[in-house]
């Protein structure tokens, strides 16, 4: 694999615009680009993490001047000239079968949840695709095989919080978000700063009753007593926060 930059050994610098917003540094132990169409969408800034592509993921890594350290999946949609690049600056390339039971993407998240031993995995998706596809994201996210991963995922310009436990949200004041549960029930569920404030409820699989919430300040939390949220954020705030992403540190 490609060697760390520099920026985890000095350390980042993070700068405030006042005029745009504020800084956020979220801290992650790996990073997932996914294919798919990435129109004048915002991308947080990557620093230092463990970068892993799935297929043509690695096409927008390139683009976005991301280093990576492995491409994975069955290579049916990266471009010859993204692949030789990653090659070119050291990344891993594990090469599938296109016929195979696993998405790429649940090859790359395999991927992370075995090299970041557990943790924070950001994962990096476009949008407007096929619709299939994008349900399968969504079940795959939530799916109890990652219930040891931390997992935050950024669809086209919406920002889908995995929630298991606690999870501290991110947006603006009256923003939209929508907590819907997936795979069953999910029970205790309590909010902190949303409109619509919950205190131990149970938000039920199928029910619309969490969608469209709002944020009463920039910071906000949803913790689950039983069961996974996700909580979904339209139009997430990337520009307005200056969201940088730096590798968690660890003991």
């Amino acid at each position: 694999m490609r060697e760390s930059g520099g920026a985890l050994d000095a350390g980042v610098d993070v700068g405030v615009d006042a005029d745009v917003g504020v800084d956020v540094e979220v801290c992650v132990d790996a990073v997932v680009v996914m294919g798919g169409a990435f129109a004048d969408q915002a991308v947080p800034a990557v620093t230092g993490a463990l970068v892993i592509c799935a297929d043509s993921g690695v096409d927008h890594a390139r683009a976005w001047g991301l280093g990576v350290d492995l491409v994975i999946g069955d290579m049916d949609s990266v471009s010859a000239d993204g692949l030789a690049w990653a090659e070119e600056q050291g990344a891993d390339v594990d090469r599938h079968e296109p016929d195979k039971d696993q998405t790429d993407l649940e090859l790359a998240l395999q991927a992370a949840q075995r090299l970041s031993a557990g943790g924070h995995v950001l994962v990096l998706g476009g949008a407007g695709g096929r619709l299939d596809h994008e349900l399968a994201n969504l079940a795959l996210l939530t799916s109890p095989r990652w219930s040891d991963l931390e997992l935050t995922a950024w669809i086209g310009t919406a920002r889908v919080d995995v929630v298991r436990r606690h999870r501290s949200l991110i947006g603006v004041p009256g923003g939209v978000v929508s907590l819907l549960a997936w795979h069953g029930d999910a029970t205790g569920v309590t909010t902190d700063r949303l409109k619509w404030g919950l205190a131990g409820a149970t938000v039920r699989a199928g029910s619309a009753i969490g969608t469209s919430n709002e944020y009463e300040a920039d910071r906000a939390s949803v913790a689950v007593d039983r069961g996974v949220l996700t909580a979904i954020t339209p139009n997430a705030p990337v520009v307005e926060h200056h969201l940088h992403i730096v590798p968690r540190s660890r003991p």
